[in-house]
């Protein structure tokens, strides 16, 4: 039997039920009757990760809803004299002495090899508050 959901985030975004994509948000979208796991794909920008639901007894006009609400970040600069990969938690995402968006939570910054700075690494914990200048992170040569 035919369910009908809406998935709510501000801004449209394609949305996945059961890892396959099925229509966008903020539209209705009819799935089976049953459990399903909606998320928003990439980038992973947005809270919670998925959404497993028990879809039953809706009707096009009354849709189940579903909401996701955008992660909210901060922006870094890591500085160094030089320009540098900058490494968050261990992938790419910008230089140095750029400015980058980096999402709420704990995350490890480093700007790898070869390792002639200090400290080696640093644990920032970002917050999710936007402040109006980019919180500094710095290294220095060694």
């Amino acid at each position: 039997m035919d369910e009908f959901v809406k998935v709510t985030f501000p801004g449209r975004r394609q949305v996945y039920v059961d890892r396959k994509p099925c229509g966008f948000t903020n539209d209705v979208i009819q799935v089976q009757t049953g459990t399903h796991t909606f998320d928003l794909g990439a980038p992973p920008n947005y809270g919670p990760s998925s959404q497993t639901v028990k879809v039953t007894g809706t009707l096009a006009p009354l849709p189940k809803i579903i909401e996701f609400q955008p992660l909210i970040g901060e922006v870094v600069k890591v500085t160094f004299p030089g320009r540098r990969q900058v490494y968050v938690n261990r992938k790419p995402c910008g230089f140095t002495n750029d400015v980058i968006q980096v999402q709420t939570g704990t995350h490890t910054f480093d700007l790898g090899a070869p390792p002639n700075y200090r400290p080696s690494s640093q644990t920032v914990n970002v917050t999710g508050t936007r402040a109006p200048l980019p919180k500094i992170i710095e290294f220095q040569p060694i």
